[in-house]
Parts: C-alpha cells; sequence; structure tokens
C-alpha cells in the first residue's frame, strides 16, 4: 500500500518526465492580464507545470468515489479538448485524444451500473484513476500551449472545471480543518448528492452534466473570444460558488433542499 506521499513523488517524476522528454511545458497563462500581453512564467515555467500537472492528476484521483464516475467525466473531457483540437488545429492531437475516448468507452462498458448489470465489474484503482488524471493534464497543457494551440490556458480550464472545482473546496475545508488536503474523506462532490438520496447513477448524470456544461462554456468562450481574464474570473466564481455550496451543504446538513440521510449508499 503507497502511502500519500509515495504517491505525490510518483506524480511529480512524471510530471518530469513528461516535460523533459516530452517538451510539454506551461510557458505562458495567456492574456488573463488587463494589459492584453500574454503572462509569461519564465523560469516559474517548469515548477507550475509539475504543479498543475500533480493538481490534475490528483483532482480526479480524489473524485473516484463512484462506479464509472472518473471514466465519464475523463471522457467528457477528452471528447471535448479532441472537438477543441480538431476544429482549431492539432489534429495529429485530436487523433490521440479521440484514441483515447475510444479506449475509456471500452473501459465504461465494464466499469459502470447498466441495466443488466446493478455493480460495476471492473474499476480503476489508484493506478487507473491517476493515468487519466495524468492523460488529461497533458491533454489540457498540449491544447492550450504553443503557437499552434486550440485554445487559451483559461479556456483549457473549463475542461476539467468539476473535478478541479471540487478539490479545492474540499483541500480548503482540509486546510482549515487542521488536516492534511490529501486526507481522503466522504465529502466531495459527489458525496452530497449521494447523502441526499439520490441513486448512483442519478449522481452520475448529475456531475456529467455539470461536467458538459464547463466543457460547453469553454468550447463557446474559444468560439466567441471572450477575454481570458474574463474567461479566468467566471472560472474563479464558479469555483467560490462550488466551496461555498458544499460549506454550506455540510454544514445545515441539507442539498438541493433535501435533509442528510444516514449513510452513503453505494
Amino acid at each position: 500500500m503507497f502511502t500519500p506521499m509515495l504517491k505525490l513523488l510518483a506524480q511529480i517524476v512524471a510530471a518530469l518526465i513528461m516535460i523533459y522528454l516530452g517538451g510539454i511545458v506551461v510557458t505562458d497563462l495567456g492574456s488573463i492580464g488587463f494589459s492584453g500581453n500574454p503572462v509569461r512564467l519564465g523560469i516559474w515555467a517548469v515548477p507550475f507545470t509539475v504543479f498543475a500537472t500533480v493538481g490534475v492528476i490528483n483532482a480526479i484521483n480524489m473524485v473516484d468515489g463512484l462506479d464509472g464516475l472518473v471514466g465519464n467525466m475523463t471522457l467528457v473531457s477528452l471528447l471535448g479538448l479532441g472537438l477543441a483540437t480538431s476544429m482549431w488545429g492539432g489534429v495529429p492531437v485530436a487523433a490521440m485524444l479521440n484514441i483515447l475516448s475510444a479506449g475509456v468507452i471500452g473501459f465504461l462498458l465494464f466499469n459502470q451500473r447498466l441495466f443488466w448489470r446493478p455493480k460495476a465489474a471492473v474499476f480503476l484503482g489508484d493506478a487507473g484513476s491517476m493515468m487519466l488524471g495524468f492523460a488529461l493534464a497533458w491533454a489540457a497543457i498540449v491544447a492550450s500551449q504553443g503557437p499552434d494551440r486550440s485554445l487559451s490556458p483559461a479556456a483549457a480550464l473549463w475542461f476539467v472545471a468539476v473535478p478541479v472545482c471540487d478539490t479545492l473546496s474540499v483541500a480548503v475545508r482540509r486546510l482549515l480543518e487542521g488536516k492534511s488536503p490529501l486526507t481522503a474523506d466522504a465529502r466531495h462532490l459527489h458525496h452530497l448528492f449521494m447523502r441526499v438520496g439520490f441513486s448512483v447513477n442519478e449522481t452520475l448524470l448529475f456531475m456529467c452534466g455539470l461536467a458538459v456544461a464547463g466543457v460547453t462554456v469553454g468550447l463557446a468562450a474559444e468560439w466567441y473570444g471572450v477575454p481570458e481574464w474574463a474567461l479566468l474570473l467566471l472560472f474563479l466564481a464558479a469555483w467560490l460558488a462550488c466551496a461555498l455550496v458544499s460549506y454550506k451543504a455540510w454544514r445545515q446538513e441539507r442539498f438541493l433542499g433535501r435533509p442528510f440521510r444516514e449513510q452513503i449508499s453505494g
């Protein structure tokens, strides 16, 4: 059984391999300043890339709490990024994303609850969810960096909005409670749905709907040329709303106007 620190070390090593052997690095944050010029990272490019990659890996890993949840949410993001790269450049990348999406679809046939199967037949585990998180981080960086980028960095955030906002909210709450942000608990967004009585598949539908909404915002913003600073502010507002809703729900033991049940049913 690997400790959280050992997992974190492995994630950092994977990010460094991607940077130094693959040449995949976040060199700028786009035109998020009011001057309109790209915010270049310079010597901070490698540390920021490691931080962002590890963040996405853990965001995906931490929401792996229901049958089919990580696979479906990752699939939504990959399909959205594949569509963006097909429309605005990076066709070879789009082909790779489509192949990866097809693999996830094949996996989901056995990883989620279907009419003829009440429980998943196979599971991701830490290795599987972290692999999908790493693939998603790689895809988002490739799509949003370089002269042939398909998306602005601010738009790319929206393709991973749900797991990132959820994980940031949980991490901040844990820090405020004096706990490690890597500590496991059952207080993520999908746990809220379960605590008020939604089934696994109903929760899955809600979470994937939110993921589709995030991807739609990213695609629409790129299509209509929404200023990157405005898109970033909107993302921060979405994260703040998620954090406040989560905090209030756990404090009052109510969510969507419904009281908590005694136990979460898996």
